[in-house]
């Protein structure tokens, strides 16, 4: 039985997951296929915008078996931390045999040599990277003109730069450093990019596909979407936006003056945040006053969510250093695909948990960290949708907190 994996957002599902699932399953020949996915706020430090079980059913119906969910702490991570978690959630089922995944390259035979460098480190490299760095360059900048010196090659700069390319390498990172069996495939995009605006056919990105919602422009939107997506859009599902939380942001702020133990905040950033806090208007163009050339906007939008989630740095290294992931739990299954379900509960190495209510009997410290973690974050981000939390927290809820503190 061949398994293969994506790890993604689908924030929305669009046309161009579409066909990656399509292609993955042709070029795997694969019997199951299976997603890690970001619950309800994704790696560009954003709530999702919609919520994780719409998107987890729009999965199922774009032809996969299972979607779990990446937690919180991993999913607003930095792009090496959201690699290793979901890798390791991977690893973690026992039966994944490949995992596919997009770039902006033809062939990821150079994407593996970057991934390598970085794992390995060689003195020349980090000689670079030190003095880029020391230069006020941002860490992802810094470490592409350190590998393009380093290998000499003019071109790893600009391959490096690209957004997809980026999680690719750190995919690949993930695969050699836990010394995974998995093997990775790259699929070339065929849309125009990322973060690109534009609409190519029937083809857009993520982005573009998020402005065209929040745009209400349904006539365009239905091209780009399939029309299930477009569907439940259509049918009025909650978008949710950055804007939604603008208030609890100010809150997050007001309330304490140091913000360095949270993660992927420097003292510096710490220091920036209380001196502009009172000038907060609204989430947005509280970010454009903190912007800088050396400051990355998805790296400050980390690390504000960081803040209003109570994601410190404490909780992060506690969560690498204990394994990552502690528990496999489902968003949405496939129900005629039973065979998928056996073999996972058999070969998981990590309770695969249906109800919380039953896992926190059992549950490790760590394992209900993560848990709160996700429980709060879920609250928050219902609250502004409108939504009832998940019913399968109930017994959960009323126990978790004895068993942390």
């Amino acid at each position: 039985m061949i398994t293969t994996a994506i790890i993604t957002e689908y924030n929305p599902l669009h046309n161009g997951h579409k066909y990656q699932i399509e292609k993955a399953k042709e070029l795997t020949s694969c019997d199951n296929m299976i997603i890690a996915m970001s619950g309800n706020y994704v790696q560009r430090g954003e709530p999702a915008i919609f919520n994780k079980y719409t998107r987890s059913k729009w999965a199922i119906n774009a032809g996969c078996d299972l979607v779990m969910e990446l937690p919180t702490v991993f999913s607003t991570g930095s792009a090496e931390l959201f690699a290793c978690s979901a890798v390791d959630l991977l690893n973690k089922t026992g039966i994944v045999n490949y995992l596919v995944f997009g770039c902006e390259e033809d062939s990821i035979d150079k994407l593996k040599e970057y991934a390598q460098i970085f794992t390995e480190e060689p003195q020349a490299y980090k000689e670079a990277l030190k003095n880029y760095l020391k230069d006020g360059c941002s860490f992802p900048k810094a470490r592409s003109l350190a590998v393009a010196e380093y290998t000499n090659d003019s071109d790893s700069s600009a391959i490096l730069n690209k957004p997809n390319n980026i999680l690719a390498v750190e995919y690949l990172k993930a695969l050699i450093k836990s010394n995974s069996s998995i093997t990775p495939i790259g699929i070339k995009r065929n849309d125009n990019g990322y973060n690109s605006s534009e609409i190519a056919g029937r083809f857009a990105s993520a982005t573009a596909t998020r402005k065209l919602i929040q745009a209400g422009d349904t006539e365009a939107l239905k091209y780009v979407v399939p029309d299930f997506v477009f569907k439940d859009i259509k049918d009025n599902s909650t978008a949710i936006t950055n804007d939604n939380f603008s208030d609890l942001y100010f809150y997050s702020l007001i309330r304490e003056n140091r913000f360095d133990k949270y993660s992927d905040i420097s003292k510096f950033l710490s220091n920036k945040l209380n001196n502009e806090k009172n000038n907060f208007r609204d989430i947005n163009s509280f970010l454009n006053q903190l912007l800088t050339k050396d400051e990355t906007l998805a790296h400050l939008k980390r690390s504000l969510l960081h803040i209003l989630l109570g994601i410190t740095e404490d909780i992060v290294n506690s969560a690498k250093a204990s394994g990552y992931n502690q528990y496999i739990f489902p968003l949405a299954i496939n129900s005629g695909n039973s065979i998928l379900l056996k073999s996972i509960k058999s070969n998981c190495q990590v309770p695969f948990v249906n109800k919380y209510g039953d896992f926190y009997k059992s549950a490790t410290t760590e394992a209900l960290r993560l848990l709160e973690i996700n429980y709060k974050a879920d609250l928050l981000y219902n609250q502004k949708a409108g939504y009832n939390i998940d019913s399968r927290f109930d017994d959960f809820t009323l126990n978790f907190k004895s068993k942390i503190h």
